[in-house]
């Protein structure tokens, strides 16, 4: 249970919102108040923020709950519950506009209201911390000055970056009401470049297809857009939509074509510019004699000189894979004669890749075809690291919410299987004590997830300050009794347990450390429960005992009707240990188990 939770109660029924308000706080839960009608709803949200609210579905007033809980939700982030006793669709369907976290129909049993109240709090923590992961990667979409695109597979975009309006001089809601617009404000001339594209897209499922043309913009400029457009499946393989990004390229454009007409009239000039390009290899290709000419800058990013790579053809200045793809576009250059761009990576070294956009120039006079062709290759080996490590990081949070999604499930059947083994094993003459120990059991659970959530390390959790908060609320929960025993610890502070390993591990420690509190003790009686948890190797050793009177001898520990005791056998079983019990002076229990250990260290 999230501790010490706020509710509020909106109930127009008195002794429904008393009865309520006891059921809550005898669960532990914070009730600031109980109101009766929206408009006091709205008043009490906006001084006191609930952690969660209990909303009857039908108000009297101007207000109804459904009408109160859409204006919370439009202006809070505080989970809503409905308390109604209708069932008709057109209420469900009214209810679900404001996206609550539960119902609970009247009228209502205690049990069930704490376990939705629970699976609430539990879905809006998880909810929360998914939508600050979707505002992150939001965020750096908005944020960066390439004009981003998602379009679904129809073609429609579903979201346009800001940095669309500074390129175009168009919002980004009207190209989304307009998708036309994309079409229109490509310059007449390089449409067909344009729709290749989008066809190119779909062909290439596999790569990045990138591609230039100019656009005119809502002010009539001409500018450059690098226009790279990748494919995205689901994991069948259909195509659920296309990522585009465009960047305004004008400026690189622009000092490519002034850099052009400077080669052509000063090679002088033009040597001098291209040995100062630090970040950029600058070539002249020759069809028939190979490299004739490479910047030294250039030739250090390939972990070369000039002279180690001068009058050396394709075959010879990369691997076979990459000199076989070369080769075809080179080929395909010399045909056309027209300016290309293209993208591929280079091996400088067995793991150590570098990756280069490289535009081509003929060097053909117009009446003479020389066989030439002057490259210039930028190094944006960062920029593809960068999108790799923002790829991985998607990957990580799905693998991660899956996880969740599991976790919950099987622990939710935990709790369902300990209340029912209660039920019908349990003493439950006494209700009150019944309650006590499943909370207790139920309790023991959560902590592990609690403190699983505020931990970098999600796989594993320490030990040492698990069992310090379990021992504390155990203490707390039996109140009285707890007085004049004195619990000790002695836990390794490197034991790290997995999550399958302690939520077993707590329910046993629970079970011992709650019987020797009702029972190893007389009233007034002063003593000591002790835990002491060791490791060697892959194994660890549980010690949990008492010195007070000991278990009779005519009490078999195995074969218990305690539903406590069978818990813990079947508990040891499920880590695959061993339990072994003394009870001469005190009780003492002995339970070695195998763990799983973090990395390749072990336990000392």
């Amino acid at each position: 249970m999230i501790e010490r939770a706020k509710i509020l109660i909106v109930e127009d029924e008195s002794i429904v919102a008393e009865d309520l308000k006891e059921v809550l706080e005898k669960k532990g839960y914070i009730v600031p108040g109980t109101v009766s009608s929206g408009e006091e709803a709205l008043e009490v949200v906006s001084i006191s923020h609930p952690d969660l609210i209990l909303m009857d579905i039908s108000l009297s007033g101007k207000l109804d709950g459904i009408e109160t809980a859409k204006r919370i939700h439009e202006k809070y982030n505080i989970p809503v519950i409905y308390l109604t006793s209708y069932s008709s669709e057109g209420y469900i369907e009214s209810a679900k506009q404001t996206d609550p976290y539960g119902y609970i129909v009247k009228p209502f049993d205690p049990p069930s209201i704490a376990t939705t109240i629970e699976i609430a709090l539990h879905k809006h923590a998880i909810d929360t911390r998914n939508r600050i992961s979707l505002e992150t990667y939001r965020f750096i979409a908005e944020y960066t000055s390439s004009w981003e695109m998602w379009l679904d597979a129809a073609g429609i975009p579903l979201y346009v970056s800001p940095s669309c309006e500074r390129i175009t001089g168009y919002k980004p809601i009207e190209i989304i009401e307009n998708p036309r617009l994309l079409v229109d404000m490509v310059f007449p001339e390089d449409r067909t470049i344009y729709a290749d594209q989008v066809e190119g897209a779909v062909c290439s499922p596999n790569q990045r297809d990138t591609v230039n043309f100019r656009i005119v913009t809502r002010s009539g400029d001409v500018r450059w857009i690098g226009h790279s457009c990748v494919m995205i499946r689901d994991k069948q393989g259909a195509v659920i939509g296309k990522r585009i990004s465009n960047a305004d390229i004008t400026d690189e454009q622009e000092q490519i074509q002034d850099f052009a007409l400077a080669f052509q009239e000063s090679n002088e000039r033009y040597l001098l510019l291209t040995e100062t390009m630090v970040d950029t290899i600058i070539f002249v290709y020759d069809e028939t004699n190979g490299l004739e000419y490479i910047n030294r800058k250039g030739a250090s990013l390939l972990g070369k000189t000039p002279q180690e790579l001068l009058n050396k053809k394709i075959p010879d200045l990369f691997e076979s894979k990459i000199a076989e793809n070369a080769a075809r576009i080179l080929e395909s250059f010399f045909t056309t004669g027209e300016p290309s761009f293209i993208e591929y990576s280079y091996a400088r070294s067995p793991g150590d890749d570098l990756f280069f956009e490289t535009w081509l120039f003929s060097l053909d006079q117009k009446d003479k075809k020389t066989g030439k062709v002057w490259g210039l290759m930028h190094d944006i080996s960062d920029k593809k690291k960068a999108e790799k490590n923002l790829l991985s990081s998607l990957k990580e949070k799905d693998v991660l919410l899956k996880e969740i999604h599991h976790r919950v499930k099987n622990n939710l059947q935990q709790v369902a299987s300990l209340l029912y083994l209660q039920e019908i094993r349990g003493n439950n003459t006494d209700i009150a004590t019944a309650l006590h120990e499943s909370r207790d059991r139920i309790f023991s659970m959560a902590l592990v997830h609690e403190i699983l959530i505020a931990s970098e390390n999600l796989s594993q959790i320490n030990l040492a300050s698990y069992l310090s908060r379990l021992i504390q609320h155990i203490e707390g929960s039996y109140g009285n009794l707890s007085d004049g025993v004195k619990v000790t610890m002695s836990v390794d502070p490197v034991i790290a347990l997995t999550l399958d390993e302690c939520i077993p591990c707590g329910l046993i420690i629970n079970e011992l450390v709650s019987n020797s509190m009702k029972h190893a003790f007389l009233p007034g009686m002063k003593g000591e429960i002790f835990i002491r948890v060791s490791g060697s190797g892959q194994m660890c050793t549980l010690v949990v005992g008492d010195n007070g009177r000991g278990i009779p001898s005519s009490v078999d520990t195995v074969h218990t009707g305690s539903l406590g005791l069978q818990l813990v056998t079947r508990l040891v079983h499920q880590l695959n240990g061993s339990v072994s019990v003394t009870g001469d002076h005190g009780t003492v229990y002995t339970i070695t188990f195998p763990i799983k250990l973090s990395g390749s260290s072990e336990l000392s």
